[in-house]
């Protein structure tokens, strides 16, 4: 009796955490609703700032939809390496500071330091790619919880240094790495990753898949390029937390170039990066095909794409799964392809 006492106690216990763990998201990241927001600061100063990378002051306005709005004073700064240099974008991406004591009953409460990925250039082309960029996230967000949350926003830029110049673009703001531990009953890992065997198999799996899909090869597990790595209990192997999608070829940015050590013309080819399994991936195939409904209504669901980037993405996911539903392209573009050294001539 003893015995089926204590298994009860443990199980509503596992509950309660499991639960605990599930209720951690915080009011920025309980919605997909774009929010609508206005910055205003010395834009050209801080965008121009790429080496100091000083904070400055900023306010930030956000516009609800029952007509209030939460004033926040904040402190802003350039972020980011490729899309900080000059010649690749002239609006780099911004990290947000904000005073947690004054996020208290507002969206942003309990948020400190947040990324904001933003549109590069000042034109419709590259808040497509912004848009791309943000679905490639959600899309993660379907396939395992150990990701990245995001929300998109519509963003007014005042810049006070050059007559209150407006400009109106669209952005996301990514979760911070601490919270998404958090709700996972993680910590952030720091410990040495000699390569991708030192993580978790069938989150690995997933990951590797995921960047397949999306036409990625920007990213790497042991120098951590692109690439966040959480851990628990100390006899378990940590997870990879992928970030950072502007070089895919579901992007499809202008300045993305495929890495110099594979030899593909263009970043849209997809090359398998995993490692070669015994069961040749079999429980990721089915996984992956069980889950297309989701991953098709996430695209559906995400606004403002224009016809032209949505018909791209959507004919960039019916290709993976036109892969992933002929055995004869699973065993010549995945099986035989993992960590081979050969020319890959999958252009789609």
């Amino acid at each position: 009796m003893k015995s089926l006492k204590l298994h009860t106690i443990l199980i509503l216990f596992s509950i309660s955490f499991i639960d605990l763990i599930g209720q951690n998201d915080t009011p920025l990241f309980e919605t997909n609703e774009p929010l609508k927001i206005v910055i205003s600061t010395s834009l050209r100063e801080i965008t121009n700032d790429l080496k100091e990378r000083e904070q400055r002051p900023a306010q930030l306005i956000v516009k609800n939809e029952n007509g209030t709005e939460e004033l926040h004073q904040i402190k802003i700064r350039v972020r980011g390496v490729t899309r900080a240099k000059k010649e690749v974008c002239q609006f780099p991406p911004l990290r947000l500071n904000f005073k947690k004591k004054q996020t208290k009953n507002t969206v942003f409460e309990g948020q400190d330091k947040l990324k904001l990925v933003t549109h590069c250039i000042n034109s419709n082309n590259y808040s497509q790619n912004a848009l791309k960029e943000y679905l490639a996230y959600k899309l993660f967000e379907v396939i395992t919880p150990y990701s990245f949350k995001t929300r998109l926003c519509e963003i007014t830029y005042i810049d006070t240094l050059r007559n209150n110049r407006t400009t109106h673009q669209l952005g996301f703001l990514i979760e911070d790495i601490d919270d998404l531990a958090k709700r996972n009953g993680l910590k952030e890992f720091d410990g040495r990753i000699v390569n991708q065997e030192a993580l978790q198999k069938e989150t690995l799996d997933k990951m590797v898949f995921f960047q397949y899909l999306i036409g990625n090869l920007d990213w790497a597990v042991p120098n951590r390029h692109n690439m966040k790595v959480l851990a628990g209990k100390e006899k378990e192997l940590p997870i990879g937390i992928p970030y950072d999608f502007d070089y895919s070829g579901w992007v499809n940015t202008s300045y993305a170039t495929p890495p110099d050590v594979v030899k593909i013309s263009s970043v849209r080819t997809r090359v398998f990066r995993g490692l070669c399994r015994i069961n040749n991936y079999s429980e990721t195939l089915v996984f992956y095909k069980k889950i297309r409904p989701q991953l098709e209504k996430t695209l559906i669901d995400v606004p403002f794409l224009t016809d032209k980037s949505r018909n791209y993405i959507t004919k960039y996911l019916n290709n993976f799964y036109d892969i992933l539903n002929d055995p004869n392209r699973v065993r010549d573009e995945i099986i035989r392809a993992c960590r081979a050294e050969h020319e890959h001539t999958y252009s789609k």
